[in-house]
């Protein structure tokens, strides 16, 4: 038999046709469906009828009221609280499937210790028990040497934030350190006297001068962004933003001001310059001549030629700021330097905005027994503050999504021996030391205390309760604390449960008879001295209420000293080299790059586009065309930290020889190749990019 090759090319795809048109291949591909759907990992859905329970969220410091729709115990579904005056019903793309963190990947089961020192990265698993008393060898070595131990807290303000005071008060050498200082720290340090907790007054602002800020994307609640839109649109405030990259905020503003990567300091104290040489200031500083003698270098003219903008984008915003009262500058710290921070702040003391409503408001503390107690409190201090290679151990709370440092920090305050132990939900590998990570409870399985935000009028206080079962082995930062403590033998620490000291902040804030309460059952919100007993405001913030301060009283504050502003020679435009451009981070890198998200979150966000996903760099058209890349190409970065591959991407929007870069989750962050000052902040970087 003669069988030709058009013969054999017939009965393949007679072949294939016949297999498509039989149901042969659909039902393989259905019963792949169904065994996925079954893998032992993913969670089956309960069956039974629906409740309805309340809580508050506490992915961020906004602190959310939030309804939760459970299947039996399972919550199903998140949604706002309609009447809550945190978040007036909205919730974040975050918040609405937070009850997803439960499942997540990187979920932290049992403590272990992980190193990677020398590339032979290996992780461990160990006994609670067990690490503690590794823990505290190390700990005692540190007070024996004396070597610095210190615990490092991204949510200050909590319970367990003085505990942490007390425990580093309780070492030799302790130090406790927030994590990084944030702009209202820095106005509070220009006052010869601490005039007390600072706050933003933004909801009351006709204009808001934003350096960065991201105001219309994600500072606050969507409700707050809605605000500040809706009151832009009928002109009742005014936004100015400057910043390098056109944010969604830039876009939003009613102008944008691009300036040159690293000169916010330098716009800063060319606006002053205007305030004071017009007269346009209403501060009456006893040192407010010797700081105008101090930016006489400052003229619009020198600093247009900093940043690359227009000398009359400088004097219109000068005077813009002081005629629309009360008006606020803003600056946040995560990626600018402490002479910037000061900088912008001074803006709000030159035209009398601190103490003032819509401007820069005083808070009062928050009641607490512990921050009362008898036992001493480690002073705040700062990580830049304390001299390199002197840390033996460093305990980190990454308990709640907070402010967090960049490990090329750590590694530099980190002795050669130095240990890390973090308090996280999720497994952090760090390779340039022996870590040590203690699991913690996730949001909704465990008793959470939220202080609200630094952009309000007034203090707040809510908790989060335990709608779930928390895992065994799950450690909260309270008993962590006071376990390491009592492996270490320090004996400076409060004793009692989480809920039993919770519980005792409640009766001091009770017997102050001060403020306000937001019942989320009945949507009311009434006088705190309407109650009748402690236990009636632990129900109440239990079942997803609220406390809230009364506003301060507008009283006369500290001198401040304005010539604290530093005028430092490193505050000037930082020209590329040749064949180089600047370096510069997304914002999504500086600040949110914490895995506390839920992975069908990250899944969403990188399939719709509608946040940047894998390792992408911006160019200018024009700037990118010069290189000879094209869009959608694969660039290598290189600087003097490093280098990584990225993806172009093509922006006219962008400013000339500028790379604004971004790195997804669970990737090699941008930061890594970034210079670092000795503050913590970043530098624009010089960067090589060839097409590979």
């Amino acid at each position: 038999m003669n069988i030709t090759r058009r013969e054999i090319l017939r009965f393949v795809g007679g072949s294939a046709l016949g297999i498509l048109l039989t149901p042969v291949p659909w039902k393989a591909l259905d019963d792949s469906a169904i065994w996925t759907q079954n893998w032992p990992w993913i969670p089956e859905p309960v069956r039974g009828e629906s409740s309805y329970k309340l809580t508050s969220c506490t992915l961020c410091s906004a602190s959310c009221g939030l309804r939760a729709r459970c299947i039996g115990n399972q919550p199903v579904s998140l949604s706002g609280i309609s009447a809550h005056p945190l978040n007036s019903g909205a919730l974040c793309s975050f918040g609405i499937i937070a009850h997803h963190l439960r499942y997540h990947p990187a979920r932290l089961s049992r403590p272990c210790r992980i190193s990677g020192k020398a590339g032979a990265s290996g992780s461990t698993a160990m006994a609670f028990d067990e690490l503690l008393l590794e823990v505290a060898a190390a700990i005692n070595d540190a007070s024996a040497s004396s070597q610095t131990v210190a615990i490092v807290d991204g949510r200050p303000g909590r319970t367990a934030s003085h505990l942490f005071q007390q425990f580093a008060a309780g070492l030799p050498n302790g130090k406790y350190i927030t994590a990084g200082e944030s702009s209202l720290e820095i106005l509070g340090s220009m006052f010869e006297k601490p005039p007390g907790p600072l706050a933003y007054d933004l909801d009351n602002s006709k204009m808001i001068l934003s350096f960065g800020v991201p105001l219309l994307d994600r500072w606050g609640t969507p409700a707050r962004t809605a605000r500040y839109l809706q009151k832009k649109s009928e002109g009742k405030q005014r936004i100015i933003q400057v910043e390098t990259l056109q944010s969604r905020t830039a876009g939003m503003a009613d102008r944008w001001i691009p300036i040159r990567p690293g000169t916010e300091a330098a716009f800063a104290l060319g606006i002053a310059h205007v305030i004071l040489k017009d007269k346009l200031f209403r501060d009456a500083s006893k040192d407010i001549a010797e700081f105008e003698t101090m930016i006489a270098a400052y003229p619009p003219s020198a600093v247009a030629e900093i940043c690359g903008v227009s000398q009359d984008f400088i004097r219109d915003t000068a005077r813009e700021f002081s005629a629309n009262r009360p008006s606020v500058a803003v600056i946040d710290g995560s990626a600018n330097s402490r002479h910037a921070l000061a900088a912008v702040m001074a803006l709000n003391i030159l035209v009398g905005n601190v103490g003032r409503k819509g401007g820069v408001v005083v808070h009062r503390e928050i009641p607490s027994p512990v921050a009362l107690s008898k036992n001493k409190m480690s002073p705040i201090s700062t990580l830049d503050a304390i001299p390199d290679h002197s840390i033996r151990a460093m305990l980190i709370d990454e308990s709640l999504s907070g402010s967090s440092l960049p490990d090329g920090l750590l590694q530099k305050k980190l002795t050669g021996n130095g240990i890390l132990v973090s308090l996280s939900p999720f497994v952090t590998e760090r390779p340039f030391c022996t870590q040590y990570v203690i699991p913690s409870p996730v949001f909704l399985e465990s008793l959470a205390e939220l202080t609200g935000q630094a952009d309000r009028e007034s203090s707040s206080l809510s908790l989060s309760a335990p709608l779930v079962p928390e895992p065994a082995g799950m450690v909260d930062p309270i008993q962590f604390i006071q376990r390491l403590g009592s492996a270490a033998g320090v004996m400076n620490i409060d004793s009692g449960t989480t809920e039993e000291l919770l519980k005792k902040r409640m009766t001091a804030i009770y017997s102050e008879k001060r403020g306000s309460i937001f019942n989320a059952s009945n949507g009311q919100t009434s006088e705190l001295k309407g109650l009748t007993s402690p236990d009636e405001l632990w129900n109440v913030l239990f079942a997803g209420g609220c406390w809230m301060d009364s506003p301060e009283t507008v009283r006369s504050l500290p001198a401040v000293r304005l010539t604290s502003v530093s005028t430092a020679d490193r505050i000037k435009n930082i020209p590329p080299e040749s064949n180089q451009l600047l370096l510069l981070p997304c914002a999504e890198d500086v600040i949110y790059r914490n895995s506390e998200i839920s992975p069908l979150m990250s899944k969403v966000g990188q399939e719709s586009g509608l946040r940047p996903s894998g390792c992408k760099v911006y160019l200018q058209t024009a700037t990118g065309d010069a290189l000879g890349l094209t869009d959608g190409c694969r660039v290598m970065l290189q600087t003097k930290k490093g280098s990584m591959q990225a993806e172009v991407r093509l922006d006219p929007s962008m400013m000339p020889d500028v790379a604004a870069a971004y790195s997804a989750l669970n990737q090699q962050n941008i930061i890594s190749l970034c210079e670092m000052n000795q503050d913590a902040s970043l530098q624009p970087t010089p960067v090589k990019i060839q097409k590979v």
